[in-house]
């Protein structure tokens, strides 16, 4: 009997220990991990947004503020007060340190989060790689780390060589291009690593599409620069769907394949 009772007083010391741990369905909290943390918003009241509406928040919860940049501007919202027992967090924050007609500029979901943040209490919590932040009001606002894309990361890690254009995938192309997601810029290199091109894009990964901007040639004269041209003027200004393979990243319009680049290893790797 007595051993029972040393049993159950373990057990129950474990559960407290951990319950304390975690705050409630989330993990542990630690300010300086998420202070320290690139965040991005990705999802507002359970709805994923396109990438181009994905944009940097951080979470300053030892100088009491979160910061933003949502490309139409940046923004500061002061935490008047930060509370953390028994792990669970709570911010109470100020007006943001803005006016209103600066930004007028943004887009209506931008500036819902934006407001969201402002004058509230919000709980935070962890779960996985995922920060929520809910507000007085249910809001939720759901923050992924900033390099915690599976697709991107496969990406970025090799070239893209050109392996079909259109119709054609019996020539060797002398082209392969290099994603940069920290600039949102896809570089063009000839097949001895020479700049070509670059140009920036916006991608939606939930819809499938990628849209280009305006290209820019180097203008450097080398054997696969009439190609590039080529290339470039079919990137240029144009909206894509697409998709990635094993060994693939695919571009579509119209649902037909116009370029094909199969993976090829960095010269560093």
């Amino acid at each position: 009997m007595k051993s029972q009772l040393l049993l159950l007083s373990f057990l129950s010391l474990t559960f407290s220990l951990a319950k304390a741990q975690t705050n409630g369905k989330g993990e542990k909290i630690d300010r300086q991990a998420i202070t320290n943390t690139n965040w991005k918003l990705y999802s507002l009241n359970d709805i994923n947004l396109p990438s181009n509406h994905q944009y940097s928040i951080n979470l300053n919860l030892i100088d009491l503020e979160i910061s933003g940049n949502n490309k139409c501007h940046s923004f500061i919202i002061p935490v008047k007060m930060l509370k953390l027992v028994d792990n669970k967090l709570t911010l109470k924050t100020t007006k943001i340190k803005q006016e209103n007609d600066e930004i007028l500029s943004c887009l209506d979901n931008e500036i819902e989060v934006i407001h969201l943040l402002s004058q509230t209490k919000l709980t935070v919590t962890i779960i996985k790689d995922t920060l929520n932040l809910v507000t007085k009001k249910n809001k939720v606002i759901k923050l992924t780390k900033e390099t915690n894309n599976p697709l991107q990361k496969y990406i970025t890690r090799y070239h893209w060589k050109l392996i079909q254009y259109k119709s054609d995938s019996d020539t060797v192309f002398p082209i392969l291009v290099d994603f940069n997601f920290k600039t949102n810029t896809l570089y063009a290199y000839s097949l001895d690593y020479t700049l070509l091109f670059h140009v920036n894009f916006t991608i939606n990964y939930l819809k499938g599409n990628i849209q280009f901007n305006e290209v820019y040639f180097t203008n450097k004269g080398y054997p696969s620069d009439n190609f590039s041209q080529t290339i470039g003027d079919s990137l240029h200004l144009q909206n894509y769907s697409f998709d990635v393979a094993e060994q693939t990243f695919n571009i579509y319009y119209n649902n037909k394949i116009i370029m094909m680049f199969g993976i090829t290893d960095k010269p560093n790797q």
